[in-house]
């Protein structure tokens, strides 16, 4: 897997993993890109882990499909998946502050994180889901 947020940057305010707001979704690289679409629809989400043999190989966003396969002019129907992943899966261990993963995700421009339990991935945030959240406690803060 990618990069990890330093253990030193953890701190005690809300973790990230209060934060995950849709199940995880993953698909095999083997698929196309109009599948990943359709997965992303119905469940409701903006990205997907990518699997090879059961193994995490990767991440597609809606934003790599805006800027890989779309205004490139490719075909989603005929373009796989593994040929417009992002190869790389930064995560998060689940007592990350959202303070600090969002710092890491602006230092490494990337809009999503895995987080993980004890190694495993246990689901994905987005820049999006944590600014929204996080708006969210603040404004019912009294």
């Amino acid at each position: 897997m990618g990069e990890r947020v330093p253990t030193a940057l953890k701190g005690t305010m809300q973790s990230v993993e209060t934060f995950i707001r849709h199940p995880l979704v993953s698909l095999d690289r083997s698929l196309t890109v109009v599948e990943a679409q359709f997965h992303m629809q119905v469940r409701r989400v903006s990205s997907l882990l990518i699997t090879a043999f059961q193994e995490y190989v990767g991440i597609l966003t809606e934003s790599d499909i805006e800027a890989k396969v779309l205004a490139k002019g490719l075909d989603p129907k005929n373009t796989l998946i593994s040929s417009v992943m992002n190869r790389s899966i930064f995560s998060v261990d689940r007592f990350t502050t959202i303070e600090q993963a969002q710092a890491f995700m602006r230092q490494k421009g990337i809009g999503h994180l895995a987080v993980t339990r004890e190694g495993h991935v246990v689901g994905v945030i987005s820049f999006k889901d944590l600014a929204e959240s996080y708006q969210q406690t603040i404004s019912a803060a009294p």
